[in-house]
Parts: structure tokens; sequence; C-alpha cells
């Protein structure tokens, strides 16, 4: 299918530019600056602002029936324009891995949209042995879970980087909720001095949940350039809001996308979820924070 968005206003990373946008063969052909006539179908968006697909961290998703399962990704992801989802499994030990990631993947076999699987595990349980399973299993980002300065401290930084080779996996730091905010300010300064001493891949703050993850974090991770942004070329993931339901910008909290498309196919429509079971993969990162 073949179609052009023209002169649509795009708001991307907090910017906002007036660009047309052609579809071609299930790839975003061309964006950029209104196009010569063309004979093509044209689709009236000029009541719309569009955006990229959003990415979305979330750490809470229990095992589900298939039925509530369907429910709460509707409700929670496609719903909100959500096009890929980061969430984790939780280790105490090595000899676990294996037997919890499988368990969390078989848990996603029919996510509707795209996923990344992370680890989480306390920071006195990070070892180089874990860096390199994770390599080995693909899991491209590791939450570290710590309330305490010794606990960062008993880390050895020194392996964890040369383990971390050539994938580097990379380090989120995370925080229950009885951790206070200052306390929080304090350990992540700490966090970030040790971090970049020691030239270790990092996030210097915890994700924010179930909302949209900022340009530069999605950089980080290594998504970019095929998530969370529209690039000739790219997929054909964006959702449209109407001009007259904003307030500023999409990205605060309850306003929903009227329509969302995700991988060329309708995701939502008029705010009504389509969920389509095992449409989505779990995406592989080789290396992170190539476009830091």
């Amino acid at each position: 299918m073949r179609y052009l968005m023209e002169n649509i206003i795009l708001l991307e990373d907090g910017v906002k530019k007036k660009v047309s946008v052609l579809v071609k063969k299930g790839k975003i052909h061309y964006l950029g600056s209104p196009l010569p006539r063309l004979n093509v179908m044209k689709i009236e968006v000029q009541a719309y602002t569009l955006t990229p697909s959003f990415v979305f961290f979330s750490p809470n998703i229990p095992c589900f029936s298939f039925d509530q399962f369907k429910s709460f990704l509707s409700q929670q992801f496609l719903l909100k324009g959500c096009g890929t989802f980061i969430s984790f499994f939780s280790i105490d030990y090595h000899s676990e891995f294996d037997e919890s990631v499988s368990k969390k993947r078989l848990g996603f076999i029919n996510s509707p949209i795209d996923f990344i699987l992370g680890l989480k595990i306390h920071a006195l349980k990070l070892t180089p042995s874990i860096i390199t399973k994770c390599n080995s299993a693909g899991i491209p980002i590791i939450f570290v879970e710590f309330s305490m300065f010794n606990e960062l401290n008993s880390i050895p930084w020194g392996w964890i980087k040369t383990a971390s080779f050539p994938q580097n996996p990379i380090l989120v730091p995370y925080f229950e909720k009885n951790i206070r905010p200052l306390q929080q300010r304090r350990l992540l300064k700490k966090w970030t001095e040790l971090l970049r001493n020691e030239k270790i891949h990092h996030l210097p703050q915890p994700l924010p949940v179930n909302e949209p993850l900022k340009l530069d974090v999605i950089k980080k991770i290594g998504l970019y350039p095929k998530k969370g942004v529209l690039k000739q070329g790219g997929e054909i993931n964006y959702n449209l809001f109407l001009n007259k339901q904003l307030s500023g910008t999409p990205f605060q909290k309850n306003i929903e996308p009227d329509i969302s498309v995700n991988k060329g196919k309708f995701s939502n429509i008029n705010r009504q979820p389509i969920f389509r079971p095992g449409f989505g993969e779990e995406l592989m990162i080789r290396q992170t924070a190539l476009f830091r």
C-alpha cells in the first residue's frame, strides 16, 4: 500500500515541524519537506499531530491468563501509543538465570508489540559471570538494585567492565519505592561517579515507568534508529493525536492517541485497541550506546 500524509505537524523529541510522509512497500519512503504533486493516495491529516510510536518501561507485568494479558497490554500499551516496551526478569543467583529468562520469554510470546527483556539483580549479586550470561543470552539491559553506598563499593567494577565487552549491556539504577528522594539523589551521584570513572555504559537515572522514554535514553539503550523515531527507510510506527485534544504535548499523562500504527498495521483506531497476538517479537541489541 502506498499513501501520503501531506503537511502534517511532526512532534519528535519535543520539537515540532511540518513534514510530508510517503509510505511505500511497508516502509517510510520519504519524510521531509512538502513534495511536488504525486499521483498517490493522500490521507487527510491536517487535524492531527504525528509522533513516533512510544517506548515504555513497564517493570511489573505479572504472569497472566491470555485474556488478562490481552486486556492489560491493550489498556496499558496499545491505547497509549506504545509500540515497544521494556521489562525485566529477576534473579538472586546465577543458577536461576536460564529458568527465569525462559519463563519471562514464554510469558511474552503473545505480545502484540515488540519488547526488550532486561535483568534485575541486587548490587550485591552482580558479578562478572552474570554479565557474561547476559551477553550470551542476548540481555542488553541490567537493572541494578541498591539502597546503600557500600553496596555499590562492593561491586568489582573493573571485572564488570572486562566481562561486558563486546556487547556492553547497559546498567540502569533501580530503586524500590521505600527509598526516599533525597537518598536516591545521593546514591545516584555516587553511581554516576563510579561508572563514569570506569567508563561503563550506564544511565544516570532510573527509567520512568509507563511513560514515553526520551530519545537520548532510547539511543543509549541501543534502540535507535529502529524505534522511537520516524525516518526514511524505517518501520511504519506512529501515533496521530487530534490537535484539539492536545494541551502542550502528548507526553503529558492521560492523553491517548486517536490512531496508532505498529509495523504498518493499525493497533488503535479511535481509541479502540486492535490486539494481534504474537505480532511483536523480542528485539536483540548487539551493542548499546552506539548513538550516544
